[in-house]
């Protein structure tokens, strides 16, 4: 078609310009259909290009480009848009059906004022079309060809339209609202979250938290939430929590602060972040508070209730020596208290992480069980009325080096801190009369020196139970040949350092 007509002939301002310098009518060299020419921007077909739409009771446009040329920019043009048929379709693909026109809605004629040059075009689709259209392609058998939005473009008042750019074909989809996931830090989501309720908590001394959203597939629009912390949204943290064991009512705390209130997704981005700020530093984190947000996105109907609250910050218990014991030794034998280098119990529980009990012999007693492989070297705990129904254990080491009688063979052995606890093991008994429950066994590191400052997991417990007992099943010791490797104090008995013990009556969120 006279070479694409000429390829738009020249740029319209171009022209405008050269028009307006001349008394001389370069119209007059140009036969009547160069004088305005249109086409659309995009590549008629690309199979690739899929539109993707969103049954989720909301509106949604397909949108794409017209460009405007030939020589005399001067003039009005005007194009419109009319659907393929599957002749015309064909000549482009063979694989596709054209989207009947039930299913959309073409825009009215576009109108190029003189001088302009480009034009958005929007085709639409309301809800109710794209739920037909939705089940439309549900309904579609094995021979029916796939549908895709194929409209051509015509020219209006003497307008012309290049004849490689007379179309927009793309292939189209319906899908329910793409999947949603929210991202925390390691280790500051709640095994309680589900995809509707989010918990996550602030660690000691952390002031801020920064939180993720995950798209499963970017959209082909903007799109965009609100986040907001709303007090009312801890009845809803109440009521959907109020079954679980150690469950304890929570109350909304409002003064922390959110560094926006509306979270945005670009058009074929999947990720959008925002920080959660607590605005007064000196928060009691051990009262039962919780930070209620509302995550929000209503062009995909999504809602998120996300609560944020204060991890392993519930008081230890008070603990005092008559209520700590060895646990049982070699042959069910129980340990003498004397049985270890540094005072025991009080040095557990004097708050000094510089006095330790490390465990040894006394009498050729060594502290372990050949039979119980789940608790190896072990100290139980009776709270007395101080029952829990959730357990979090914390045991703190020195730091320094100087703890043991220089020269003696432990000292040489906790030099940098190798025998600390590198794998423990935790349970409980409901009373004195009660068979010991095993809850699980932590690795604490593989390393050769181990934290100073570790907190278990949270256990939840089946019963408000009394008695704890804390193993340490592994540290980096002196073997029988008086190497040092990682040691199972169980199966065959050695020896640890360790410096304090708390235990908690962890909140019921933390995992």
């Amino acid at each position: 078609m006279k070479r694409h007509i000429l390829q738009f002939v020249l740029p319209a301002a171009a022209l405008l310009g050269a028009a307006a310098c001349s008394e001389y009518d370069i119209q007059e060299q140009f036969e009547a259909e160069f004088h305005k020419i249109a086409g659309v921007a995009e590549s008629a077909f690309v199979a690739s290009e899929t539109q993707t739409f969103y049954n989720i009771d909301t509106d949604m446009t397909i949108q794409f480009h017209v460009n405007r040329g030939g020589t005399d920019p001067s003039l009005q043009a005007t194009v419109e848009f009319e659907a393929m048929t599957d002749d015309e379709i064909a000549d482009f693909t063979s694989v596709y059906a054209p989207l009947p026109t039930e299913f959309y809605t073409l825009p009215k004629p576009i109108t190029f004022a003189p001088g302009e040059e480009f034009k958005t075009v929007d085709v639409h689709l309301s809800a109710a079309q794209i739920a037909a259209l939705k089940s439309a392609i549900e309904n579609l058998s094995d021979e029916d060809k796939p549908y895709a939005l194929a409209i051509k473009l015509i020219g209006i008042d003497g307008t012309s339209i290049r004849s490689d750019r007379t179309c927009y074909i793309r292939p189209v989809t319906v899908e329910d609202s793409p999947a949603l996931t929210f991202v925390v830090a390691e280790d500051h989501l709640s095994d309680l979250s589900d995809d509707m309720h989010q918990i996550v908590w602030f660690n000691p001394g952390e002031t801020a938290l920064t939180m993720t959203f995950t798209l499963a597939v970017g959209l082909p629009f903007d799109a965009s939430a609100s986040i907001a912390i709303d007090e009312t949204a801890i009845d809803d943290f109440n009521s959907v929590y109020k079954d679980v064991v150690g469950f304890e009512p929570q109350t909304a705390l409002t003064t922390a602060s959110l560094d926006k209130a509306q979270i945005d997704f670009p058009a074929g981005s999947t990720l959008a972040q925002f920080t959660l700020s607590l605005g007064d530093t000196s928060v009691d984190r051990s009262r039962n508070v919780i930070i209620p947000m509302v995550f929000k996105m209503e062009q995909l109907n999504i809602e998120r209730r996300i609560y944020a609250g204060f991890a392993r910050s519930t008081p230890a218990l008070t603990l005092t020596a008559d209520m700590i014991s060895f646990g049982p030794g070699s042959g069910g034998a129980i340990m003498p208290d004397n049985a270890s280098f540094g005072t025991f119990p009080d040095n557990l529980i004097d708050g000094d992480p510089e006095t330790s009990v490390t465990t040894g012999g006394n009498g050729n007693i060594w502290w372990y069980s050949n039979d119980n492989t789940y608790y190896g070297q072990s100290i139980d705990i009776d709270l007395g009325e101080a029952k829990i129904n959730s357990l979090r254990v914390r045991f703190r080491t020195r730091s320094s080096l100087e703890t043991l009688t220089p020269g003696n063979q432990y000292a040489y052995t906790t030099e940098n801190g190798k025998a600390r606890p590198h794998e423990i093991g935790l349970g409980y008994a409901v009373d004195e009369n009660s068979e010991w429950i095993f809850l699980g066994r932590e690795v604490v590191s593989e390393e050769k020196t181990s934290p100073t400052d570790y907190y278990s997991k949270a256990y939840r417990l089946s019963a408000e139970s009394r008695r704890i007992r804390f193993g340490i099943l592994r540290t980096y010791a002196l073997d029988d040949s008086w190497e040092q490797r990682l040691w199972y104090h169980a199966n065959d008995g050695w020896w640890a350092e360790l410096s304090e013990l708390e235990i908690y009556n962890a909140k019921f969120y933390e995992n």
